[in-house]
């Protein structure tokens, strides 16, 4: 699968397995012995991103715990700051891996979370397999949505006050709305 491909799900030598309890230590406090937060079960040093994850900044929130849901719902409540991410879309999920692309490319990969997604041996679990594949199959839907705006391109819209409503679309989207419709393509566009 893509996922394993880029290796993020595969074991690493040395590996440092948390519990939350232990991982609920790492919060960016005073006398907390690092600042870490985990995502899908990976657990990443952000101290070098302190300005964001520490007590009283915008992202404490995700410091010390895995909130994975909250990467994509924006929801910082103590209901949305959670590892559940089961009944997320495949474009949701495509987020989360953005977010591990984001994680694995800016801070340092320290251990996995026992739980949801690693069990006690830092193997994935069922539920990241169940993710990993919906990550696949929202990668295949993207290439063909891509293939779609290709095929049949959007048109466009817009509005000003000075001259109402303007709507417009691509030579090759026009041949698909009116095959019988010709022009020259040589020629300036008309102005409105």
């Amino acid at each position: 699968m893509a996922a394993r491909l880029m290796g993020w799900w595969s074991p690493r030598a040395g590996l440092r397995l948390f519990i939350s309890e232990e991982l609920a230590r790492y919060r960016g406090g005073p006398g907390d012995p690092g600042l870490y937060l985990a995502l899908l079960g990976r657990v990443y040093d952000v101290s070098s991103g302190r300005r964001h994850y520490e007590p009283g900044a915008h992202y404490s929130g995700f410091a010390g715990r895995d909130a994975s849901r909250a990467f994509v719902t924006g929801d910082y409540s103590a209901a949305g700051l959670v590892d559940d991410v089961s009944d997320l879309s495949f474009s949701e999920m495509l987020t989360l891996q953005n977010w591990l692309s984001f994680y694995e490319k800016n801070y340092e990969f320290v251990g996995r979370v026992i739980g949801r997604f690693y069990g006690e041996d830092g193997l994935p679990t069922p539920e990241l397999t169940h993710v990993e594949a919906m990550i696949t199959k929202g990668l295949e839907a993207s290439k063909q949505e891509l293939k779609e705006k290709q095929k049949f391109p959007p048109c466009n819209a817009e509005w000003r006050s000075t001259r109402g409503s303007r709507f417009w679309c691509s030579p090759n989207r026009i041949f698909l709305i009116c095959p019988s419709y010709t022009f020259d393509l040589s020629l300036p566009p008309a102005s409105p």
